[in-house]
């Protein structure tokens, strides 16, 4: 009985180790191929986003590029009226943000789905992590979907050509939050 168990806890590890290499491996492809990385907003961001910037009112939030969930779901929690929308393209965090949502209160919608391809008509509010490059390509398409009022609020780096209708700025330059309104 005993060199069963112990058989059946080598193949536990076994698999949970060949899980992470898999993630890892997986994430490691959409960051240097795709130009994807998974990065986490730090919570000095996560304070400024749930603390400074009132979301009562709106019905559709979209993430994009909403990687393991974190804060889609903490905004979640926070405005229960919200129908929330988290867009990731990286399947391995995907599951992550999946696996988050099963233990959640306040259920969050995620899109394994390439974030340009996702239609944002209805959204009345978008919050996006990503480095200059995608946001430079996001400018267009949040010009032709979004509604009159929809509102951007971007982490870290703003938009090219558009001003913000308010910044915060704190203590990291790493948590400064852009806010546009269209």
């Amino acid at each position: 009985m005993n060199n069963i168990m112990m058989l059946i806890f080598i193949w536990l590890w076994l698999l949970i180790i060949l899980a992470l290499a898999v993630f890892l491996l997986v994430t490691a492809f959409y960051n240097i191929f795709l130009g994807a990385p998974f990065l986490s907003s730090n919570r000095e961001t996560l304070d400024t986003l749930l603390n400074k910037i009132d979301l009562s009112g709106k019905k559709k939030l979209y993430e994009l590029g909403s990687g393991n969930g974190k804060v889609i779901s903490r905004i979640a929690q926070k405005y229960p009226q919200l129908e929330c929308v988290g867009v990731e393209f990286n399947w391995a965090v995907y599951f992550l943000a999946l696996g988050r949502n099963l233990f959640s209160k306040r259920k969050v919608k995620y899109l394994c789905q390439n974030m340009f391809k996702v239609d944002l008509r209805d959204a009345d509010v978008v919050f996006t992590y990503l480095f200059p490059k995608p946001m430079e390509r996001l400018e267009p398409k949040f010009a032709a979907e979004l509604k009159p009022g929809a509102m951007v609020i971007s982490s870290t780096f703003p938009l090219k050509n558009k001003q913000p209708a308010q910044v915060y700025r704190n203590k990291s330059c790493l948590a400064t939050i852009y806010v546009y309104q269209y």
